[in-house]
């Protein structure tokens, strides 16, 4: 992207995307990120994509305030941004204003024209029982929001909603029986979803089961769902989904005690709460402090109100049970305590709302090619600074 700015200094588009790679990949810059988003800015006056971009990035380096100004300049381009509503809802919820962000939310839902979007919304607001400490109501919500996408045939909504209920289910037992639900609907075709993204869902699945495994100390049951991801990464030649089988294989050798292996492989998921916690772990038990320190860094620059934000409250609290409105606060209160949120950063197409998958699989709510085309060349600029060669992997067609 910086040379396609050297070329053209005035091709907005690679300042968005610059913008978001120097929070995600790399060693994270805020400053830069921020700097590249205001050229970005300047080179669209008027328009609410690059004000969105701004108010995303601005909550990643934990400026709430900043982030809710830019959200709300986004509106007042374009009111029925539907993106920058939520937005705002989101900031609200990392601030501990749950009057403020259900207040925004709704407004979101009020403005949605789609099942998606009106479910998504739904969705973010039934995280935000989480984050206020009422974990059953939040259970209860999402059990209500599956229930509606299958009613509208809503594969992708359905899918993030069966997923939060699975790894926020209070138990490992819980936890495996949802995703070997899940493995039963996604192992065939589904209605609505393309061939790439029911692989990145079974992707996904197969390595949330494994980690689960793994975590119980149950090695050789692993091996099953470790021999899937391989078969799928070969024959989808898909980077994400490879991804999710390298970070697999990480959870595997470290809960065989090889770290060094194991952070080899955890390194393929940068952006995941979990991955990122087993790697600082692994580099630490190999005396590697300035690798621990690296990891830790790009949690720092990633905040969302998502599945993966509260993943990560729910390994620090160690049971769903612990989470109440001052653990979670306290949690949400320093830079410092700040780093160990993260979710899988959402690229920077507009069209969509940001999905709250973290991680896990699908680069956005919408599931976009351009979004997904995004993604893919993230992970590419991975490999590279991990020196691993970048194989030729299928692209999306640019819409």
């Amino acid at each position: 992207m910086e040379k396609i700015i050297k070329l053209d200094p005035n091709f907005a588009p690679a300042y968005n995307m610059l913008g978001y790679a120097k929070v995600e990949t790399g060693v994270p810059d805020p400053v830069q990120a921020i700097a590249y988003l205001k050229k970005y800015a300047e080179l669209q006056p008027g328009q609410p994509n690059p004000e969105d971009s701004l108010g995303e990035v601005s909550r990643y380096a934990g400026d709430d305030l900043g982030s809710i100004e830019h959200y709300r300049t986004a509106l007042r381009y374009s009111p029925a941004f539907i993106a920058s509503q939520t937005g705002l809802g989101d900031t609200y919820s990392l601030m501990h204003d749950v009057a403020s962000a259900t207040a925004e939310y709704d407004k979101a839902l009020a403005m949605s024209t789609n099942n998606r979007d009106r479910l998504h919304v739904e969705f973010q607001k039934a995280l935000l029982k989480f984050w206020s400490g009422k974990p059953a109501d939040g259970m209860q919500a999402l059990a209500d929001i599956e229930r509606k996408a299958s009613a509208a045939h809503e594969p992708y909504s359905e899918f993030e909603t069966q997923e939060a209920a699975a790894l926020l289910a209070p138990t490992p037992k819980q936890q495996m029986a949802k995703l070997q639900q899940m493995d039963r609907i996604y192992g065939r075709p589904v209605d609505g979803m393309s061939e790439s993204d029911h692989n990145l869902s079974l992707a996904s699945i197969w390595r949330d089961e494994v980690r689960i495994l793994v975590e119980q100390n149950h090695l050789e049951a692993a091996a099953e769902p470790i021999h899937k991801l391989e078969q799928l990464a070969a024959k989808s030649r898909d980077l994400i989904v490879e991804n999710c089988y390298e970070s697999a294989r990480g959870y595997v050798f470290f809960g065989q005690k090889d770290y060094a292996s194991a952070q080899d492989e955890l390194s393929a998921d940068p952006r995941s709460p979990v991955a990122i916690k087993r790697l600082v772990a692994a580099r630490e038990m190999l005396g590697d402090r300035k690798g621990a320190e690296s990891a830790r860094l790009h949690l720092k620059y990633l905040r969302a109100p998502t599945l993966s934000g509260i993943w990560q409250l729910k390994l620090t609290a160690r049971r769903l049970s612990d989470f109440t409105p001052d653990s979670s606060r306290a949690a949400l209160s320093t830079p410092d305590s700040r780093r160990d949120l993260n979710f899988w950063p959402h690229q920077t197409s507009k069209e969509c709302l940001r999905s709250s998958l973290s991680f896990r699989m699908f680069p956005c709510q919408r599931h976009s090619q351009s979004c997904r085309h995004q993604q893919i060349i993230a992970l590419q600029s991975e490999r590279r600074i991990r020196n691993i060669p970048v194989a030729e992997h299928h692209l999306p067609a640019q819409p």
